[in-house]
């Protein structure tokens, strides 16, 4: 860890309030939220929005996702995850027998009903303290005046300028003169600018009826979605209860279904702390693996929307049931999927951005996404902004989706349903104290990633810094292998190799942005595999002063 980095913030300690994303003008956006005298969510609210206009590879109005919230004394969990559209079937992607998977990933058909807008303003809505217009002010600007692109998302655009070139309103938002932008290359989004004035000015119906609405329906006319204006005027965000997870004495808070999130972390985190192994090695490895196959095994077997499916949650939930399973675990060798035959049912009694905000009192820790990078590469015309392409993140029977990840009945499509998702945003609490608030984008590997950086925070016992820098793995039950980063050790992968383990190196896992509890402050702490900034915002009389410093990757 870069410790003159910490010296120097623990000497400038007056400061209550901290916020980290993707990109330094969505975190300028909630810290200029912030030091004006809003509160988390206000400025979580301003930091979705900016993302919209800043990050538009995974941060948008055409997407969902889930927000945690804590309000000092209590967890909520906002699930705004879109839904399948009318007419939407099992089999809709399937053409002479056959699935098709660019139907379910690119262009109109492969769109779920957006809910970023409604869960962003109802999270407003019901804890924001300032006027809607005034929170969303940064990102109406960074639309209308123009942004620097970093080299992080030149690159991006570069990487993924096949689907750019493919629908011509896309084309010519993103790639300004027929070219893809280059780094510091300054982009405009006049379109988008006046789809965020409406939203600013007229709350819901300044998008899911009305001007907006309309743009959308011309989209899907044009290119042959299923979306409709009873679709669009019949979505509404849900409060849900959010897991609560009981680990090494913290209370952890994630999402609960349609998210696997939560119930993913709960497997992970209560196997691997029964393991026993609290220094990393073989061992260790061993057990977090195979506690990853576990809890993967349940996300495809049983879980989809709790509203339209019977899952098992009792059971998923029982330690009695995590136990039964832990036996049949080899201490020295993997457990072969083809052995994984777990039934919960007698216990019974998905590209992406994530941001974190504290504010002394309240906390947030939202995901959200429109999919795959730039989702389904559709620009709603006149309107500024991308679909998504979440339907691919529903089951079709017998077909992985574009992360690889198997489902069941319990998550096929369905009208009105929800995809099931990966999304883990999480908070941990010690004695109603906030100790932690993050996340990560990552498809199926979020999961994996959030249950690493805790294990290794509150486990193994590493500072923030280290936590969130240490090399990570991925499994998912299907297929069997091990996904190593890039920066895993090449002596431990070996080990795992003897043990009997089926490798495959990727790049690093996760971009995990945080705010952490460490020497009595709170740091934003921004994954260096990423592009994030952090920054704080001092208060040493209880009146902001304003920022007085931001972060990137290394620097806490």
């Amino acid at each position: 860890m870069k410790r003159v980095g910490v010296f120097l913030m623990m000497a400038l300690a007056m400061w209550a309030s901290a916020v980290v994303s993707d990109n330094y003008y969505a975190t300028e956006a909630g810290a200029r939220v912030l030091a004006e005298g809003g509160n988390a969510v206000d400025a979580a609210v301003a930091v979705g929005f900016a993302l919209a206009v800043v990050y538009p590879s995974a941060g948008n109005i055409g997407g969902g996702g889930f927000m945690l919230v804590w309000d000092g004394k209590k967890a909520y969990f906002l699930d705004y995850r879109e839904t399948a559209p009318t007419g939407a079937r099992v089999d809709m992607f399937v053409r002479e027998g056959k699935f098709q998977p660019q139907l379910s990933t690119v262009g109109a058909l492969a769109a779920g009903v957006p809910g970023t807008v409604a869960g962003l303003l109802e999270a407003h809505r019901r804890f924001g303290q300032l006027p809607l217009d005034r929170v969303m002010a940064p990102a109406i600007d960074l639309a209308e005046r123009g942004f620097r692109l970093s080299v992080f998302q030149a690159r991006r655009f570069k990487r993924m300028e096949k689907l750019l070139r493919r629908f011509p309103e896309t084309s010519r938002i993103f790639l300004p003169g027929g070219r893809v932008p280059l780094p510091g290359q300054l982009l405009v989004q006049k379109d988008l600018a006046r789809t965020l004035r409406l939203i600013a000015r007229k709350g819901r119906s300044g998008f899911y009826s009305g001007r907006t609405a309309g743009l959308i329906l011309n989209t899907m006319k044009r290119w042959g979605g299923l979306i409709t204006l009873k679709d669009l005027q019949n979505y509404r965000p849900r409060w849900r209860e959010p897991e609560e997870i009981n680990f090494l004495g913290l209370k952890v808070y994630s999402p609960s279904l349609p998210s696997s999130g939560g119930l993913i972390l709960r497997t992970v985190l209560g196997a691997v702390e029964a393991s026993g192994f609290r220094r990393p090695g073989p061992l260790y490895h061993h057990a977090l693996i195979e506690a990853l196959k576990l809890a993967f095994y349940d996300r495809a077997k049983f879980m989809g929307d709790p509203d339209f499916a019977r899952v098992p949650l009792r059971g998923l939930r029982s330690r009695a049931y995590l136990m039964e399973r832990l036996r049949r675990i080899p201490l020295l060798s993997p457990l072969p999927p083809e052995k994984f035959e777990f039934n919960p049912w007698k216990y019974e009694r998905e590209e992406t951005t994530h941001f974190s905000v504290y504010d002394g009192k309240m906390a947030v820790s939202n995901t959200y996404t429109i999919n795959g990078l730039f989702g389904s590469g559709l620009v709603v015309e006149g309107a500024g902004f991308l679909l998504n392409n979440e339907m691919d993140d529903f089951s079709t029977p017998g077909v992985a989706n574009q992360f690889g990840a198997l489902g069941s009945q319990a998550n096929y499509i369905q009208e009105g349903k929800r995809m099931l998702s990966s999304m883990t945003p999480t908070l941990v609490l010690r004695e109603g104290r906030v100790e932690a608030v993050l996340g990560s984008p990552g498809g199926t590997t979020i999961p994996s990633v959030v249950a690493q950086v805790l294990l290794n925070l509150y486990l193994l016992k590493m500072d923030p810094w280290e936590a969130v820098v240490a090399p990570r793995l991925h499994h998912q039950w299907y297929p069997d292998l091990v996904f190593l980063g890039r920066d895993f050790s090449p002596s431990a992968a070996r080990a795992l190799e003897k043990m009997g383990y089926r490798l495959r190196w990727r790049r690093p896992l996760g971009d995990v942005n945080g705010i952490y509890l460490w020497a009595g402050r709170y740091y934003p702490i921004a994954d260096p595999r990423g592009d994030g900034r952090g920054a704080v915002v001092r208060s040493s009389t209880g009146k902001y002063e304003g920022i007085i410093m931001k972060t990137r990757g290394h620097t806490p």
